[in-house]
């Protein structure tokens, strides 16, 4: 009877200490789980900043050679 007993209760403990390492180390891997998604957010919202901002200069660049052209061309009437 005594085995039996001893049995149970080591049964009783191996399991309650499966589920706690289990639980323990779960809570472990959300947390870095959620870090990981904020910093792949972040990556993806400076990469979206980083590209507005290269189309900006694309755009301001075009824009300043366009003006440059046309007194270039307003400089030559005027020599002409």
């Amino acid at each position: 009877m005594r085995k039996n007993k001893l049995y149970l209760i080591l049964a009783i403990i191996t399991s309650l200490t499966l589920f706690t390492t289990a639980a323990i180390c779960n809570q472990c891997a959300a947390a870095s789980a959620e870090e990981e998604e904020s910093t792949i957010e972040e990556e993806v919202i400076s990469e979206e900043a980083v590209e507005e901002e290269g189309s900006k200069t694309l755009e301001s660049d075009e824009e300043e050679a366009a003006e440059e052209e046309s007194e270039e061309e307003a400089a030559e009437e005027e020599v002409s």
